[in-house]
C-alpha cells in the first residue's frame, strides 16, 4: 500500500462534502426539508497510524499494520466502508488521488461507481460525542463491555481453530504430497491442475 497517496486522497474528504458516491443509498434514510435525501456530511479529520509503531523495516505484514481514525458530524450508511475500498485502490495504485475529487463531484459523477466495499470486520465506532450531554462511566458498564469483548475473543479464537482444522484436513487429503515441497519464494500453489479420485 502506498500509504502516502491514501493520506493525499484523505485530505481530499475532510470538510463538508456530498458524499453520495461514498454510501449506500435508502429512501427510508435520513431526508432534509425538501423530501430529498440528504448525502452531506462533514469529516473533521482523517489519520493513519501504525499499531506497532514505525516499522517500516520489518517485512512481515503483520507488523506494518496501520488503523484509520475517521472523525465526523455523523456517517452515512456504508459510507467508511466505501471510503476505506477507495483507499486501498489507491493504495494499491489502481487509481490516483484525484478519484476523490470526481467522486465528490456529483454533477458529473452522479452515481456511485461499482466498486466492492471494504470489510465490516475490523470497523470500530470507537467514540460519540453529543454536544450538551455528558456520559458517565460505571463499573457495570465496564465488566458489561469486558464480557462481551471476551465472549467476541473466544468465538473468533474458535472460528480460527476450526478453520485451521479444515485446512489441514484439505490438505492431506486433496494435495498430493509431491507438490508440497515448493520453494519458500513461491509461496503459493499456481498453475497446478490438482486432481484427487474418490
Amino acid at each position: 500500500m502506498n500509504l502516502e497517496k491514501i493520506r493525499e486522497a484523505a485530505d481530499k474528504l475532510i470538510g463538508t462534502h456530498d458524499f453520495r458516491n461514498f454510501c449506500k443509498k435508502d429512501k427510508a434514510l435520513i431526508f432534509d426539508d425538501s423530501g430529498e435525501q440528504n448525502f452531506f456530511r462533514c469529516l473533521y479529520s482523517i489519520k493513519f497510524d501504525p499499531i506497532f509503531g514505525e516499522s517500516q523495516t520489518s517485512t512481515h505484514p503483520l507488523l506494518n499494520m496501520y488503523v484509520c481514525t475517521i472523525r465526523g458530524s455523523a456517517f452515512l450508511w456504508h459510507q467508511i466502508r466505501n471510503t476505506m475500498a477507495v483507499f486501498f485502490i489507491i493504495g494499491e495504485g489502481k487509481e490516483e488521488p484525484t478519484i476523490m475529487d470526481a467522486l465528490l463531484d456529483i454533477e458529473n459523477v452522479k452515481e456511485k461507481p461499482n466498486y466492492n466495499m471494504a470489510s465490516d470486520r475490523p470497523l470500530i465506532l470507537n467514540d460519540c460525542q453529543f454536544e450538551g450531554i455528558e456520559f458517565k462511566d460505571n463499573l457495570k458498564g465496564y465488566v458489561e463491555n469486558h464480557m462481551a469483548c471476551q465472549e467476541m475473543l473466544e468465538q473468533a479464537s474458535i472460528e480460527l481453530c476450526v478453520q485451521n482444522t479444515v485446512m489441514e484436513h484439505f490438505n492431506k487429503i486433496m494435495i498430493p504430497s509431491a507438490l508440497l515441497e515448493v520453494p519458500e519464494s513461491q509461496g503459493v500453489l499456481k498453475g497446478l491442475d490438482v486432481k484427487h479420485e474418490t
